[in-house]
């Protein structure tokens, strides 16, 4: 029914990425971007993208949530080995790594592949070229374990789990990797509407700040999934370029971390927000610091009223004060916090060269050209 396409064959002398992950619209697609500029070649297989070609579309964004957990729950290996899509998804992941031999295994939190797939792959590439990527907080992610259990190098986004990790799996096999930006190609500095912006999810603690800025006066534009369940007028999800451009054109775009992110790491929107030229109010401030100067490059705050504060004064500041913030945002995300960054340093801690010309992304590894 469903066959490997057939143009994928080992490329010359670029290197090969199996890029392995729940959906290339997510951060695998932003990943593979950055690998792509550094010269190599991507293949990228995800769940839900499979699913979408199976039965006509995704989950959605609850259904995706619920599923996420369940696999990373006790019942993940019976669902695995039940569910016909994620039974395909493994066995296409093998097909794939057999057929390509890639350079690079990349797999990006890999809740959905079974302890079978994991312990094949390590038989397929060199112990040093298998990579793992765990965005949440991985000491308490079992996953993490299971993976560095069958070698696979370990990078994570948390910043003060670094040394922890580095103890419990070997200080050369654990590498930070933050978050990173696909920065519009230009800075401009139009005229900002004095509203404010925040686009991301709904979750209990966005829900009680939010309110609370509405019950204050404050004007924002609220957009997401879930939202329009809470908060009338909200939007839904607001994504891609049109989402870049609001950015730039509101007084300042509020970042809320989930409360376990907290201390933690500093999220996609730390990055993407100055990224787009916007002016950052984001709060984690420890966190957040060590990428980006608060006060000269965003604004920072530590609760709700450090933010009621700051949203009052924000309104009084020039345009000029405004794009100075925004500018120094903007070209700090370009030195340092770009997503060719991010693949950077992924190659660097396994010892690969980047290559001369940009690569290609291909999107998962099959066709249904004969159902």
């Amino acid at each position: 029914m469903i066959n490997l396409i057939e143009n994928i064959q080992p490329i010359g002398e670029r290197s090969r990425v199996l890029l392995i992950g729940r959906s290339i619209s997510g951060y695998e697609g932003l990943i593979a971007s950055g690998f792509a500029e550094l010269g190599l070649d991507i293949v990228s297989i995800g769940y839900e993208d499979i699913m979408r070609d199976l039965y006509g579309k995704a989950p959605g964004w609850f259904d995706g949530v619920v599923l996420r957990h369940l696999l990373i729950s006790h019942a993940g290996e019976y669902l695995i080995k039940s569910i016909e899509s994620l039974k395909f998804y493994n066995k296409l992941i093998l097909l794939l790594a057999d057929k390509l031999r890639p350079d690079l295994i990349f797999v990006v939190k890999g809740e959905a592949l079974s302890s079978s797939t994991i312990k094949a792959l390590t038989k397929l590439v060199p112990a040093e070229r298998l990579s793992y990527f765990n965005p949440d907080d991985p000491r308490y992610v079992e996953l993490v374990r299971k993976f560095a259990d069958a070698g696979f190098r370990i990078f994570t986004a948390c910043y003060p789990c670094i040394n922890e990790l580095r103890i419990a799996y070997g200080r050369n096999n654990v590498t930070l990797l933050p978050f990173g930006a696909t920065p519009l190609p230009s800075f401009s500095c139009p005229s900002r509407t004095k509203v404010f912006l925040f686009v991301g999810s709904v979750y209990p603690e966005r829900l009680r700040i939010i309110k609370a800025l509405l019950r204050h006066g404050y004007p924002l534009i609220v957009a997401g999934p879930g939202w329009r369940y809470f908060i009338p007028g909200a939007g839904a999800g607001v994504y891609g370029m049109k989402y870049l451009a609001m950015n730039r054109v509101v007084y300042g775009v509020i970042n809320i971390h989930n409360k376990e992110d907290i201390d933690m790491k500093a999220n996609m929107r730390v990055f993407e927000i100055p990224g787009a030229g916007g002016v950052e109010i984001t709060d984690n401030p420890e966190v957040v610091s060590h990428y980006y100067t608060p006060g000269k490059e965003l604004l920072t705050y530590s609760d709700l009223d450090e933010l009621i504060e700051l949203l009052r004064d924000l309104r009084k500041e020039s345009p000029e004060e405004l794009c100075y913030i925004a500018k120094n945002g903007y070209n700090r995300t370009l030195r340092e916090h770009t997503y060719k960054h991010r693949a950077s340093l992924v190659l660097q801690a396994v010892g690969i060269r980047p290559g001369k010309d940009r690569g290609s992304i291909i999107f998962n590894g099959y066709d249904f050209k004969n159902p």
